[in-house]
């Protein structure tokens, strides 16, 4: 079963541009990894200081895989003092009343 995920963070101010570059090296380090599918780089239409990932792995496993690579917790460590708020959601697909996927 495929699994998502759905990152949203606040820089502080003036730290927008640092966090967007980073956080733009991570999707180009995210797909290539073995069961990314998607992983899209998002900026929130009402408020410039927010972005948001949004990510789907073929499996839970290799979503687990990709968050225990070193580079990710770097990731995290670089970008502490340039984020107000961070919230990670992991979520699953929602079947339709047969029990198959909803929408594409």
């Amino acid at each position: 079963m495929p699994a998502y995920v759905y990152v949203v963070m606040r820089a502080r101010p003036g730290m927008e541009a640092q966090l967007e570059a980073a956080m733009r090296e991570a999707v180009g380090r995210g797909l290539a990894e073995p069961g990314a599918l998607r992983y899209e780089l998002l900026r929130d239409a009402a408020d410039p200081r927010a972005l948001a990932f949004f990510g789907k792995w073929e499996t839970r496993e290799q979503h687990r895989h990709h968050v225990a690579q070193p580079y990710v917790a770097a990731f995290h460590e670089r970008i502490a003092d340039w984020v107000e708020h961070k919230e990670i959601r992991l979520f699953d697909a929602a079947p339709d009343a047969e029990g198959g996927p909803t929408g594409r």
